[in-house]
This record gives structure tokens, C-alpha cells and sequence, in this order.
């Protein structure tokens, strides 16, 4: 048989798992895989581990989107690694035929089945009982009248018979068959060629990549696994299993249910009882909105791409119904953030989050990068109670930090002094609301902690990144009578406006330095915003607290996490899922670093 061992992956070892009884447990109505299991897939496959599926099964009864690496199906008639067929043994046609022969003159039921298709002879009430059992689907299987002639046959199986005919074939044909009961049936069987076991699939998938036995798991629970147990380095058999098992294993472990795969893999040491799957950075493309005071350096500046002349606002991080951030490259290459959260989640069996997110029922946090060539309106934004009672999403409190300004720019924060709520709206109605207002010169650098709640307006001439929570719920109160595209007047939102403004000054938060290389600017219930500026290098710490953004504002610099390295320039968007470790960013750059 032809070798991996010069084209091919180098495997430190490998973990083989039998399907039915230790991945799933239909007798439990178990009928998916654990997500800590699929979890312990993909950490085993991180620390250099083979990992593959030992069926009974043939491909086409395995369902979709199983975390393998290799296959090995039928009792070990057929391997396959990457699609790719490393040993296959079929049914000899003049055996089979003699076996088939005897089984219609008998009246005995018989399903034949290939890696693609499986065909029955009679589709009665003991064949639907068969399928339901072992929740097998249905969409592969077809009558015998449909098999093409010549269909290499991998495997059989007696769907009903009497114990005592079962005894007969098994005498007149045993010399080229092997029959072996399912699990708790007396009256169904699996037939395989004799000196085929699953040990025979599992042999030719080691031999092909050279692995050392010694350093070969396999589970199982059965009598069909017993062979391919004795085969590994270690057998597990797991609690549940038959005796013949439990004789060819070296440890017994908990149960399916009970996680017994990976109370195994903890016990040889291969896990820790906390073993965590490492996770990818990803980069997302963020999503452009062109509003009339738009300007051009989120293209220009930025590298931002919009069939837009201009980009007012760029939605870096976003899992907002009103659009949503894409992953850019590698495996969720094109997929949504939320499309990403879920599948990355279920794929490591726990949130991707953090802990600290765990308290909202929605991703909590949108940051932008905004460009204003004119003012913003002035506006304000509800708390999390009026806005979840009206809006149907949570109030917004956001911060801002100052990337770049022209000279004299300026913006507004809150009122000047306290004022009632008659005088704000006397001065909201005849269009001299600013002279209420807080006017605040800026600079480079600066940043203002804006609570739900402040009357604010961004002016001309700044570009800001900002952090607030996910929402996109402004009450426009004065838009200086602007025009839109269409010559009307964009809409205010007073009556709401008026119901949730403070009529008190605001305070800003002031920004404090962490480390050498960061400042805190932000802190409160719902996000906490860094700036990180470096020279050279610089670490960003990630925890299980809670996924880290990074907005990348000037420069560029090399980040690097477990064994990935990933280059950013500016303009880029970065998502770290919660994990523990440390981002070792080299560089020169700044960047707005995001945690909930």
C-alpha cells in the first residue's frame, strides 16, 4: 500500500472513535456528538493528532459535517483520508451472490451497502425499525431493483432473521463472512469479508502516515470494535459495552452521556480537564454607510471600498441587523460576524464571548471608524430601558476618540448648563439649540465618554473611531435644516428626543495609562476602550473574560497568537475570541483595543 509519509502531514499520533455507543447513544436518544467532544476533536487536531471516525457505517449513513480527518467505514473495508480512497476491500460478486441466493430462497431480509448508496431488499416494517434504531437516513437508501450491476459491495447486513437462522448462515457461509450482531439484537447483523475488521481499516490509515502505534487511541464499545482496540496503542472501551470489548481494551470510561471520551483523553494525559481549543484572529470587512455629511479619507485614508463617492461612516465591528461585518480569508472566509460567533462557538462546545457577555442576549458592542466632512446632527440616544420598550434593541452609550481633526474642528458634549426641559425644546422648535450646548475645540488624541442620554453632535472635519453598544437608535433633534438627496429635510424624532435627554452638564471620563504602551479611555458596564500606541512591540493580553477587538487607526504591525501570525495595516479590523493568552503585536502602530 502506498505511503503519506513523504507528501503528507506528519501526525504525533492518532485518535480513531467508533460511532454508534461512543459518540452517540441511541439507547439515550444521545443522537449527536457532544459538543465538548467536538471541542476535543479540534484541540486534539491542534496538538498534532490524526483523528478519525471507525464505523460499522457506511459514508453515506454518516451524517454531514463530522470533524474528521480520516475515515474508516464498513467494519474497515474502506479508508479514506481527504476524500482521497487508501484501502477499500469489496464483496467477491461469485461470494455474494451465492449469500444473496440463499438469503431471498429464505425469505430473509438483507441490505447492501456501498461508501455512496445502500440498497434493500425489502422495505418493511423490521427494515423502518432498523433505520429508526440506529437513526439512520433514509436519503441513500434505495430498493435492490435500483443497484447498478457491478456495484462494488463493501458490506452486508441481515435486517431481520431468527437467532437460529442467523447461527445457520454463519455456518454455510462463515468461511468467507463475518457475522456480527448489533448491539442488543439477536436477530440483525453486519456481514463483512473474513479478515476484515475495523483493525484493518485502522492498520492501513497508520501505515499511511507512518504514526507510531504506540501513539494510537482508539474507542469503542462493541464487538465490531474489539479488533481495531487490540490494534492501537491503547484501547478505550467505553462504560456501556460488550464483553468481547471489554477484553481488548486497556481502560474502561464513563459513558457517552457522561462525556467518557473526554474523561479518557484527560486520564492519558493527552487534555487537560480544561483543555481549550486555540482560536483564530480574524479579520473582518467592515460595512460602508454614505449619509450626507460623509467625507473621502475612509478611502483615501483607510483603504475603505464603497461604490459610494463618499464614506461617512465604516461599521468595523457590526452584528447589527442594519449590516453586519464580514470575516475576511481563511476558514469562515465570507461569513457574517454573527454567522461566525455561532459556528466558531459550536465548534469549541462554548462561547466565543467570554464570560462577561454572557449577561446579554445580543452581541453587546459596535465600533466604527467616522469621517465628517460637515456636522452631525445635533442628537441624543435612549438608555437600555426606553430603548428595548420602544426600539426593540438596547440604548446606546458610546465613546470617542479623536484619530485625526482639522484645525478649529470642533464638536458638542451635553448642554452648557443645566436647562429645563421647556427651554430645551423653545430652543429645539425655533432652530437655536446650539446656543444650549457645550462647544468643545479638539485635537489629535482626544476622546469623550458620551453616556446615553448627552446631547451631541460630532463637528466638521474629524475622524473618530467609536465604541458603543449595538444599537442604532438616534433621536435627531437639529439637522440645520439640511437637505437629503431627494431636497427634503431628514427627520427629526423631539417628542422622543425630549423624553430621554439629560438636562444636566455632562462629564467627561479622563483617560489614564495602563501600560507603556496603553491608555484607558473607556470604561463602563457595556465595553472597556484602550488605545494602544507602540514603537515596537507590545503585548495585548486575551482572556476568557471576553473577546478583544482591535481596530487598527495608523500604521502596521505583525500580531501573533499561538502559532498564528497575521499582519495589519491601518484601517484593518481584528476579532480575538475569548481565550487565554497574550497577542504579541510588532510594530509601529496605534489601535483601539476593545473588551467587554
Amino acid at each position: 500500500m502506498e505511503s503519506a509519509q513523504n507528501n503528507e502531514k506528519k501526525y504525533v499520533g492518532a485518535v480513531f472513535f467508533d460511532y454508534d455507543g461512543t459518540l452517540v447513544d441511541e439507547q439515550e436518544k444521545m443522537y449527536e456528538m457532544s459538543a465538548v467532544t467536538r471541542r476535543d476533536i479540534e484541540v486534539l487536531k491542534s496538538k498534532g493528532y490524526l483523528t478519525a471516525l471507525a464505523t460499522g457505517r457506511p459514508k453515506c449513513y454518516i451524517p454531514d459535517n463530522m470533524p474528521f480527518d480520516c475515515f474508516v467505514t464498513t467494519n474497515g473495508s474502506y479508508a479514506e483520508v481527504d476524500s482521497k480512497t487508501v484501502f477499500h476491500q469489496t464483496v467477491e460478486p461469485a461470494s455474494l451472490k451465492r449469500l444473496l441466493t440463499f438469503f431471498e430462497e429464505h425469505d430473509i431480509n438483507y441490505l447492501l451497502e456501498t461508501q455512496d448508496n445502500a440498497y434493500c431488499y425489502k422495505w418493511d416494517k423490521y427494515f423502518e425499525h432498523f433505520v429508526n434504531t440506529f437513526n439512520i437516513s433514509t436519503k441513500r437508501i434505495f430498493t435492490i431493483d435500483k443497484m447498478p450491476e457491478n456495484c462494488p459491495i463493501s458490506k452486508l447486513n441481515i435486517i431481520y432473521a431468527e437467532p437460529e437462522m442467523i447461527k445457520r448462515v454463519d455456518k454455510l457461509f462463515g468461511s468467507e463472512f463475518e457475522f456480527m450482531l448489533h448491539r442488543g439484537s439477536t436477530i440483525s447483523c453486519d456481514i463483512s469479508v473474513r479478515g476484515i475488521s475495523k483493525a484493518t481499516g485502522v492498520k492501513a490509515v497508520i501505515d499511511y502516515f507512518g504514526i507510531d502505534t504506540e501513539n494510537t487511541y482508539a474507542f469503542g464499545d462493541n464487538d465490531n470494535d474489539a479488533e481495531m482496540l487490540k490494534a492501537v496503542g491503547h484501547g478505550i472501551v467505553m462504560e456501556k459495552h460488550s464483553r468481547l470489548a471489554e477484553e481488548c481494551a486497556e481502560y474502561i470510561t464513563k459513558s457517552v452521556v457522561q462525556e467518557g471520551i473526554h474523561h479518557a483523553l484527560v486520564h492519558y494525559g493527552i487534555l487537560s480537564e480544561n483543555s481549550e481549543l486555540p482560536l483564530d484572529m480574524v479579520k473582518l470587512k467592515g460595512v460602508c454607510k454614505d449619509y450626507i455629511w460623509g467625507s473621502t479619507r475612509l478611502k483615501t485614508d483607510f483603504g475603505k471600498v464603497s461604490g459610494s463617492e463618499k464614506i461617512a461612516e465604516s461599521w468595523e465591528l457590526s452584528a447589527h441587523r442594519d449590516g453586519q461585518s464580514v470575516v475576511v480569508g481563511g476558514e469562515y472566509d465570507g461569513k457574517t460576524l454573527t454567522e461566525y460567533i455561532d459556528m466558531c462557538s459550536k465548534k469549541c462546545g462554548r462561547s466565543i464571548l467570554g464570560t462577561n457577555c454572557e449577561r446579554f442576549e445580543m452581541f453587546p458592542v459596535l465600533i466604527k471608524l467616522i469621517d465628517s466632512a460637515d456636522k452631525l446632527s445635533v442628537q441624543v440616544h435612549p438608555d437600555d430601558k426606553y430603548a428595548l420598550e420602544h426600539e426593540g434593541e438596547y440604548g446606546k452609550t458610546e465613546m470617542w476618540y479623536v484619530i485625526d481633526c482639522e484645525k478649529d474642528a470642533f464638536l458638542y458634549f451635553g448642554v452648557k448648563e443645566p436647562v429645563s426641559k421647556e427651554l430645551l425644546k423653545e430652543k429645539i422648535d425655533n432652530g437655536t439649540v446650539e446656543e444650549l450646548l457645550n462647544r468643545v475645540p479638539v485635537k489629535k488624541g482626544d476622546s469623550f465618554f458620551i453616556q446615553s442620554g448627552t446631547l451631541h453632535a460630532i463637528g466638521a472635519g474629524i475622524l473618530i473611531c467609536e465604541v458603543q453598544q449595538n444599537s442604532n437608535t438616534t433621536y435627531r433633534v437639529y439637522d440645520y435644516k439640511r437637505k437629503d438627496k431627494n431636497g427634503k429635510e431628514r427627520e427629526l424624532h423631539v417628542d422622543k428626543a425630549l423624553k430621554v435627554a439629560s438636562l444636566e452638564p455632562s462629564q467627561n471620563k479622563k483617560p489614564y495609562r495602563i501600560s507603556n504602551t496603553a491608555v484607558r479611555l473607556s470604561e463602563c458596564d457595556y465595553f472597556t476602550a484602550d488605545v494602544y500606541s507602540s514603537n515596537d512591540e507590545c503585548t495585548i493580553s486575551v482572556d476568557e473574560s471576553s473577546f478583544v477587538s482591535i481596530v487598527v487607526t495608523d500604521g502596521q504591525a505583525q500580531l501573533s497568537l499561538n502559532n498564528q501570525k497575521l499582519s495589519v495595516k491601518k484601517g484593518d479590523s481584528v476579532f480575538i475570541p475569548a481565550q487565554n493568552g497574550d497577542i504579541k503585536a510588532l510594530g509601529k502602530f496605534e489601535a483601539i483595543v476593545t473588551r467587554v
